[in-house]
């Protein structure tokens, strides 16, 4: 291995956030974390065996990721479905209550408390005053 797969390799453990992956890798290598980091910029050359450590390390964390994103996925699939079940019961309710109200199928009044959200069209009548 070159040592710019090398330096590719410690970069991805770098972009994992903080010092805690540098310890978890330290703890999977059997090696320090000034070791590692050595390895990291160059200064010293990673045995085959501390890079397939680390990779496996990179892969595990990636599987993890890509396992909550898809329970994430699905949990959010899950609420939407309830959610268009729940908005589906409350637009039958009001098209029941505004068709028993007015059962020409127009609304005549504007102050109705379902006026936001009823399906049928406002008809004002323009009385003229006696």
């Amino acid at each position: 291995m070159n040592l710019a797969e090398q330096r590719a390799v410690f970069t991805a453990v770098r972009d994992w956030h903080g010092e805690i992956p540098w310890r978890i890798a330290a703890l999977a290598t059997n090696r320090s974390v000034r070791t590692l980091r050595a390895y990291a910029y160059g200064e010293r050359r990673a045995p085959a065996e501390v890079i397939g450590a680390i990779r496996m390390l990179l892969d595990a964390e990636a599987a993890w990721h890509e396992h909550v994103g898809r329970e994430e996925r699905n949990r959010l699939e899950s609420l939407e479905e309830a959610l268009g079940r729940q908005l589906q019961r409350y637009v039958a309710a009001t098209v029941a209550m505004c068709q028993s109200c007015e059962p020409d199928a127009v609304c005549r009044q504007a102050d109705c408390p379902l006026r936001a959200v009823s399906p049928l069209p406002l008809v004002v009548s323009r009385r003229r005053a006696a």
